[in-house]
């Protein structure tokens, strides 16, 4: 965890949900990241990508209407199942934040099974808390293997790493 963040782990046994919401001390800054969550029936991907922009809107006590920088919702259909992608750049006030969910509905077992990633923080700063923070968060999230190790926690993985010891030379 990087110095002046905290985590609270999400979890919810009834939907299966795991996850993680990272906080920076001064709650100018939101990282939540849930793998696995399932719901029954089909679950639209864009009552998820909602619900999720409302929630972080209300942290930062925003109850406007965002400023869309840039969307995309594509539909496709793997393993015998449907598959919603859906991502959100949004800004408000000195906000920005960036929203990616998938929808994955299992029509043998009635069920959507959905995944999210949020990142949201100061508009001046977005670029290097990507950067920064949420890459490297992510990265260690990974299931380690030769092709994703990351050993200096730099956020690149070793065999794109010209450092892979050394988390000051990417």
């Amino acid at each position: 965890m990087p110095q002046g963040y905290v985590a609270e782990e999400i979890t919810n046994q009834q939907t299966g949900t795991i996850g993680v919401n990272v906080f920076r001390n001064d709650n100018n800054v939101v990282w939540r990241y849930i793998p696995s969550s399932s719901f029954a029936g089909q679950i639209q991907i864009n009552d998820v990508v909602a619900f999720e922009l409302n929630q972080i809107m209300q942290f930062y006590g925003f109850n406007g209407s965002p400023q869309v920088i840039c969307t995309t919702t594509q539909q496709t259909n793997e393993f015998g199942f449907p598959t919603t992608f859906g991502a959100r750049l949004i800004r408000f006030e000195n906000v920005t934040a960036q929203l990616i969910v998938q929808t994955h509905f299992m029509p043998s077992l009635g069920n959507t099974f959905i995944s999210v990633t949020l990142a949201s923080g100061p508009t001046a700063e977005f670029n290097n808390l990507v950067m920064a923070t949420y890459l490297p968060l992510h990265w260690q999230l990974l299931v380690i293997s030769d092709d994703v190790r990351d050993s200096d926690l730099d956020g690149t993985p070793d065999n794109q790493d010209a450092a892979p010891f050394n988390p000051n030379i990417q």
